[in-house]
Protein backbone atom coordinates (compact mmCIF):
# COMPACT_ATOMS: atom_id res chain seq x y z
CA UNK A 1 0.00 0.00 0.00
CA UNK A 2 1.30 3.41 -0.88
CA UNK A 3 -1.16 5.33 1.24
CA UNK A 4 -3.56 4.29 3.96
CA UNK A 5 -5.91 6.13 6.28
CA UNK A 6 -7.82 4.64 9.15
CA UNK A 7 -10.69 6.77 10.46
CA UNK A 8 -12.10 6.27 13.95
CA UNK A 9 -15.42 4.42 13.64
CA UNK A 10 -17.57 7.25 15.13
CA UNK A 11 -16.07 9.74 12.66
CA UNK A 12 -16.60 7.35 9.77
CA UNK A 13 -20.26 6.94 10.74
CA UNK A 14 -20.72 10.71 10.96
CA UNK A 15 -19.14 11.20 7.53
CA UNK A 16 -21.17 8.40 5.97
CA UNK A 17 -24.37 10.08 7.17
CA UNK A 18 -23.49 13.27 5.31
CA UNK A 19 -25.23 14.00 2.03
CA UNK A 20 -23.39 17.15 0.95
CA UNK A 21 -19.85 18.50 1.01
CA UNK A 22 -21.02 21.17 3.45
CA UNK A 23 -22.23 18.48 5.85
CA UNK A 24 -18.91 16.65 5.57
CA UNK A 25 -17.07 19.89 6.34
CA UNK A 26 -19.28 20.59 9.35
CA UNK A 27 -18.82 17.05 10.70
CA UNK A 28 -15.05 17.34 10.27
CA UNK A 29 -14.90 20.70 12.00
CA UNK A 30 -17.00 19.45 14.92
CA UNK A 31 -14.86 16.31 15.24
CA UNK A 32 -11.67 18.39 15.16
CA UNK A 33 -12.92 20.82 17.81
CA UNK A 34 -13.87 17.96 20.14
CA UNK A 35 -10.56 16.19 19.53
CA UNK A 36 -8.58 19.37 20.28
CA UNK A 37 -10.57 20.02 23.46
CA UNK A 38 -9.87 16.45 24.58
CA UNK A 39 -6.15 16.83 23.87
CA UNK A 40 -6.02 20.04 25.93
CA UNK A 41 -8.05 18.46 28.74
CA UNK A 42 -5.51 15.64 28.85
CA UNK A 43 -2.51 17.91 29.26
CA UNK A 44 -1.38 18.75 25.74
CA UNK A 45 -0.24 22.37 25.85
CA UNK A 46 0.41 22.98 22.18
CA UNK A 47 -1.60 22.09 19.09
CA UNK A 48 -0.27 22.52 15.58
CA UNK A 49 -2.60 22.82 12.60
CA UNK A 50 -1.77 22.26 8.96
CA UNK A 51 -3.98 24.59 6.96
CA UNK A 52 -3.60 22.78 3.62
CA UNK A 53 -4.91 26.01 2.09
CA UNK A 54 -8.08 25.87 4.22
CA UNK A 55 -7.46 28.81 6.54
CA UNK A 56 -11.19 29.44 7.06
CA UNK A 57 -11.72 25.92 8.41
CA UNK A 58 -8.69 26.05 10.72
CA UNK A 59 -9.83 29.44 12.02
CA UNK A 60 -13.25 27.95 12.77
CA UNK A 61 -11.65 25.04 14.62
CA UNK A 62 -9.32 27.29 16.63
CA UNK A 63 -12.21 29.56 17.64
CA UNK A 64 -14.27 26.54 18.63
CA UNK A 65 -11.50 25.28 20.88
CA UNK A 66 -11.14 28.56 22.80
Amino acid sequence: KLFYLQFPEPLLKALNNCETDAEVEKAGVEWSINQCKDLIKNGHQCLHYYTMGQVKIITEIARGVL
